[in-house]
């Protein structure tokens, strides 16, 4: 059974005749904990000063509070040996398992010795094969990962699979493509219309010190509401100066990996855009 401590200390407190704001003073501890020791209520006190102020309330009224009996475990200490003993069995087991599949072995190679012989041949033959194979295959497979393509010339009928001429052949470099960089950056308020690659047309609002940075593989277009407004590099250089020549009137660019950066009269996308949603032409 449970020992009630909270009901011995406020038995002890009451016998000695003095009030909880009295041992309050005393011991310095705050009413409200007291109580809640008197009641057993962990939930009211700190959890690191809960056990503190019990003891120092207990000698205050001069009460020994009760000590687990060294020859009593407790449950979860139980549990925590039951459960170590669980893992060392299981342990046991595996070992004992181990042991005895090793045994079969060994009286299975003793029994069979020459159907032993040939399987322990034919692993090593097999591994030897394996080894070989990764090394005179090394070559082959670097030139795979390298990034060219082969292109062979063949003099003779297509039809004819048998009699053919290489005349000759030679590496072509595989170049991964390269993005296009256009940074647009506004120097007043300007309205922007772009798009790259297959990209849906995208609208922007530049404001003063604000930069728009287009990503494209193939192409990009944009049509500048204002090109004074705007200053334009592409790939880091500055391009399409006379864009600032202009005044203030709008124009359409183009850049393209080979024809560079171009003015142009319209982009159909970005037109079409346009129409759809605010029906200019």
């Amino acid at each position: 059974m449970a020992i009630d401590v909270g009901k011995i200390l406020q038995d002890k407190r009451e016998d000695i005749g003095i009030s909880l704001e009295e041992a309050s003073n005393s011991t310095k501890i705050q009413t409200g904990y007291l109580s809640a020791i008197e009641n057993n209520d962990r939930s009211l006190v700190p959890v690191a000063y809960y056990d503190l102020f019990l003891n120092k309330y207990a000698r205050f009224l001069n009460v020994e509070l009760p000590q687990i009996k060294k020859g009593e475990p407790k449950k979860s200490s139980l549990r925590k040996k039951e459960q170590i003993k669980e893992l060392i069995d299981k342990d046991n087991q595996i070992e004992h398992k181990l042991i005895v599949f090793i045994k079969d072995v060994i009286l299975f190679i003793q029994i069979n010795r020459r159907l032993s012989l040939v399987i322990f041949l034919f692993l090593i033959v097999f591994s030897l094969i394996k080894i070989t194979g990764s090394i005179f295959n090394t070559g082959e497979k670097n030139n795979v990962n390298e990034s060219v393509v082969k292109i062979i010339t063949i003099e003779g009928s297509s039809d004819d699979k048998i009699n053919f001429d290489i005349r000759d052949s030679i590496l072509i470099e595989d170049d991964k493509p390269e993005f296009m960089l256009v940074k647009i950056s506004a120097v007043d308020s300007c309205y922007i219309c772009y798009y790259s690659d297959t990209t849906a047309v995208n609208e922007k609002l530049l404001l003063p010190g604000e930069k728009l940075v287009l990503k494209g593989e193939k192409i990009i277009e944009s049509k500048i509401g204002n090109s004074t407004a705007v200053s334009i590099s592409y790939n880091d250089i500055s391009i399409l100066p006379e864009l600032r020549e202009q005044g203030n009137g709008s124009s359409m660019i183009r850049i393209t990996p080979r024809n560079g950066a171009e003015k142009i009269k319209r982009s159909e996308k970005i037109m079409l855009f346009l129409k759809n949603n605010y029906g200019l032409e």
